[in-house]
């Protein structure tokens, strides 16, 4: 008996012989649609039906097949297509006939099925009542003006970097400076191939420890700017923005790729925002505060060139330039070697610490003058892979210090992405939520909690008052790692307290004006003046889009320390309350 399969191929082989030639298909019969109007029942004998006595759409006595006997509630108003649509569905009512489904006027393939789909810049939702609601995404901002260039409820800044030169002010479209304290640094323009157009690199100029530099914005007022937090945003006080970077590490122009091997040894790269400190622009090696991703191999080294006889059991070593805050090191442990004498090598606990001398508990120093090193593996952080950090240290007095504690009043966390030539990274860091930051490195997020500093003024304290203005004036007597300047900005809301007696009633919480000195703290309001013998100030630090790369602290007497340097390809930062969830209200100036 033939197969179906055989079959077929018979009927193929007789086809192409010519021995049967298929027929056309004929066209179904077109029947008429058939009146199916509602009407009542000539052959009823009841009583009146309910169709004569209610709406004709509510009951009814007949059936149809294939037709649908509920009809479509007119389209609301609102659920309509918006500006950016990608298409737009239209529904026509035949009469006397079902739906005839078109796109831009033309009839779609399938009339027995209409499936939305949501387009470009499109968000689509259903009910369980049938009802469909299309949105129009917009650019991700909560606007206050329909006309969004002209809108006043956002901030937005971009840097593609291919305009500029390679002079300090005039770096990229912003205008980026060179941050004062790494002017040791060599710089230079380079484009790559897309979509990385325009870059702007720079690196250490000297194989020397803790050489190099960075970028910053410009000051927007000079004169009152100089005083380095006017020039910081209180972004922490403030939720509902975004700042993102793309870069990547590399040999500088000025070597040659085939005799100078890339080196990624002894090196510090922070990018992100950070806190100027005190100083106008500055930044050296860490940075004091700080939120975004870093590469830091710093071993917590420490360069000495004398040593003082013991004295009470103790030993005072001596170096050109430590740049320690006060006790920064005192009860850790440290390894000191190099010099001639044995017994002023060995492993030793610190007792305490001035910004260039080391005490530590030995008891047999010897008095030498030579070079030597001294490292405390508790504060190394010999990083072997790109970091995410939120750390908040003391914004304290020494422009150089390195204070390697790590994720103060914030946190860390390991990306596991080693360091590799050209290759190019993403970081963004937002706030949605006051007293959250979320960092993401190449798209993986990660979340910290941030906290408040807490900074305790008891030297050149004073209140201040004027003119309907009031200056809360002080600074530490002692500067430590955990006890500095406030860092606060322009905007940045601080709360005083610890004030007793009659300033008493001065204790609250206000919002800063700007500093006319280091780190005063003016306020629009009418205080009670005095000279109190201390007051604490809790505050979150203002921050500043920064990027920076020096040598680490060991870095000396490398050839290769000139051998690498970070080139910056796109910055952006927008500021827009709606992404904390706010909505605009036209009744302020700036919708918020």
């Amino acid at each position: 008996m033939t197969t179906i399969a055989e079959g077929k191929e018979i009927l193929k082989r007789a086809i192409e012989s010519g021995a049967v030639k298929p027929l056309a298909p004929v066209p179904p019969t077109a029947y008429p649609i058939p009146d199916l109007a509602p009407a009542m029942n000539p052959l009823l004998r009841t009583p009146m039906p309910a169709s004569a006595v209610r709406d004709s759409d509510t009951v009814r006595q007949f059936h149809a097949q294939a037709i649908p006997q509920t009809r479509f509630s007119p389209v609301s108003e609102v659920i309509k297509a918006g500006a950016q649509a990608a298409s737009q569905s239209i529904f026509i009512q035949q009469g006397g006939g079902g739906l005839l489904l078109e796109t831009n006027s033309q009839r779609n393939p399938s009339q027995g099925l209409l499936n939305l789909i949501a387009g470009s810049n499109v968000q689509l939702s259903s009910d369980r009542f049938g009802g469909v609601t299309i949105t129009g995404a917009g650019d991700g901002l909560t606007h206050g003006d329909a006309v969004w260039e002209y809108d006043s409820a956002y901030t937005i800044l971009r840097d593609d970097f291919i305009a500029g030169n390679a002079t300090s002010g005039t770096i990229g479209d912003l205008g980026w400076v060179l941050g004062a304290g790494g002017s040791a640094v060599g710089v230079s323009q380079k484009a790559d191939a897309f979509p990385y157009l325009g870059q702007f690199q720079f690196g250490p100029n000297a194989a020397t420890s803790n050489t190099g530099g960075g970028i910053v914005l410009p000051a927007a007022n000079l004169a009152l700017n100089s005083i380095g937090e006017n020039s910081m945003w209180p972004l922490l006080d403030y939720p509902g923005w975004k700042c993102t970077w793309v870069f990547t590490i590399r040999r500088p122009l000025t070597v040659n790729p085939i005799s100078t091997p890339f080196d990624a040894t002894k090196l510090s790269v922070y990018v992100g925002l950070g806190n100027l400190g005190s100083n106008a622009n500055t930044f050296f090696t860490r940075p004091p505060g700080f939120i975004g991703v870093r590469y830091d191999t710093d071993p917590a080294s420490f360069a000495l060139t004398a040593v003082a006889t013991a004295s009470g059991g103790n030993t005072v070593y001596t170096g050109s330039a430590l740049n320690l805050v006060t006790n920064q090191l005192a009860g850790s442990s440290v390894v000191i070697s190099g010099f001639t004498t044995g017994a002023n090598n060995g492993t030793f606990t610190v007792v305490s610490n001035t910004i260039n001398t080391i005490t530590v508990n030995n008891a047999a120093g010897v008095l030498e003058t030579h070079a030597g090193t001294a490292v405390c593996a508790a504060l190394a952080l010999n990083d072997s892979t790109y970091i995410l950090e939120a750390c908040f240290n003391s914004m304290n007095n020494v422009g150089s210090a390195r204070i390697n504690d790590q994720g103060t009043n914030g946190g860390t966390h390991d990306t596991g992405v080693a360091v590799v030539e050209n290759a190019y990274h993403r970081v963004d860091i937002s706030c949605v939520t006051a007293g959250q930051v979320i960092v993401s490195f190449d798209g993986v997020a990660t979340t910290f909690t941030v906290t408040k500093s807490a900074t305790l003024r008891n030297s050149g304290v004073v209140v201040s008052v004027g003119d309907g203005f009031s200056v809360f004036a002080g600074t530490p007597s002692s500067f430590t790692k955990s006890n500095g300047y406030t860092g606060a900005g322009p905007g940045t809301v601080f709360t005083v307290s610890g004030l007793t007696a009659g300033l008493t009633v001065d204790n609250g919480t206000y919002t800063n004006l700007g500093a006319l000195s280091s780190d005063n703290l003016s306020v629009l309001a009418t205080l009670t003046s005095g000279i109190p013998a201390s007051y604490t100030v809790t505050n979150y630090p203002a921050l500043t889009p920064m990027a920076w790369i020096t040598n680490d602290s060991s870095a000396a007497g490398s050839s290769n320390n000139t051998n690498r340097s970070l080139s910056v390809d796109f910055f952006s930062f927008v500021w827009n309350k709606g992404l904390a969830g706010a909505t605009p209200s036209s009744s302020n100036p700036r919708y918020w």
